[in-house]
This record gives structure tokens, sequence and C-alpha cells, in this order.
């Protein structure tokens, strides 16, 4: 079974595009089912970054707290590891500090150590300015975490939304929804 880690982009993209609590609130009952039965996850940072937002979705991760899964010894064993090889690479010393300090960070440990598909927006771009924090993409790749760019689990979560226009649900988020 495929379980699934998603990252700060990947709700507030799907609250803000496509799956608004108004427009499709079986998504995020989907999300609550799927959660329940050990399927989709992501981190406490990611929680963190939510609650910074003072909206619906900081109110739904209040809700949800055991959603966002708390740092163990096998994550603080991965969080040192993604610390070494982004302390390795080439990026700016400012980029690398930036990267340790978001959410992004956190779900690439916790994917790493836990063996999740982290779910992200970002497009792989390892030529991309060394000045910019890496993107998740090429730190999965890198510490061989698998990812789902906006594409894994898409015709259940539609399944939720039927009474929405076809045309949005085959929006990209609906490519991994």
């Amino acid at each position: 079974m495929t379980v699934y880690l998603l990252d700060s982009d990947a709700l507030i993209r799907a609250k803000n595009e496509h799956y608004g609590f108004d427009l499709c609130p079986g998504y995020w009952n989907w999300l609550d089912n799927e959660h329940a039965a050990g399927k989709v996850f992501s981190v406490r940072k990611v929680y963190d970054e939510l609650l910074a937002g003072q909206d619906d979705l900081s109110d739904w991760a209040k809700q949800r707290k055991p959603f966002f899964l708390e740092p163990n010894d096998a994550t603080r064993a991965s969080l040192a590891e993604v610390s070494a090889w982004a302390n390795g690479t080439q990026y700016q010393p400012n980029a690398v500090n930036l990267f340790l300090h978001k959410a992004d960070y956190f779900g690439m440990a916790e994917g790493h150590a836990s063996k999740m598909t982290v779910v992200t927006y970002e497009k792989s771009a390892p030529n991309s300015v060394r000045n910019r924090a890496s993107s998740s993409p090429v730190t999965a790749s890198a510490l061989c975490v698998e990812t789902a760019a906006t594409g894994a689990v898409a015709s259940t979560a539609n399944s939720t939304c039927r009474s929405i226009p076809k045309s949005l649900r085959s929006s990209p988020l609906a490519a991994w929804l």
C-alpha cells in the first residue's frame, strides 16, 4: 500500500484552486477517510505553516492535529541525513538555511524515514539558481524518496466531487488526487 505525505502547497493549492471547502467538501472528507485508513498524512511543520494562514484551512488543520505527524527517532535520523545532503550541495548557505527551516525539509525527512510518497506541486529544477532553496523533487531524488507530482490518486478523490464541473475535476490538482 502506498502511503502519501502531503506538503504545504498540496493542501494550500487544493483549498485555493479546485477543492475549496464550499465547492468540494467531499475532497476534504476523502482526506479524512484516507487518513483514518493510514494512507494520507502530513508533518507537524506543515501544520505550523497552515496555522499561520488564519483561514479555513488553518481551522481545518486545527481540528485534525493527528493528521500531522510529529518527528520520531527515525525521522530525526533522517533530518540529520537530509541536512548533511543539503549542506553538501552547491546551494548558497542562505538557501540551505532557508530550506532547513521550512516544512519541505521535515516532509522529505519523514518521507525518507517512513518510505512515504511525498505529494508536491513542485517541479524538479536541478539546474535552478543555486541561491534558491532546493526543490522537493531534487531533494527527494538525491535521497531516494519517492514523490507524486500532482498525479497519484486522482480517480478516488474525483469521485467525491461529482457535483463540481467536469472541467474542474480534470484540473492539474486532480491529476495527483
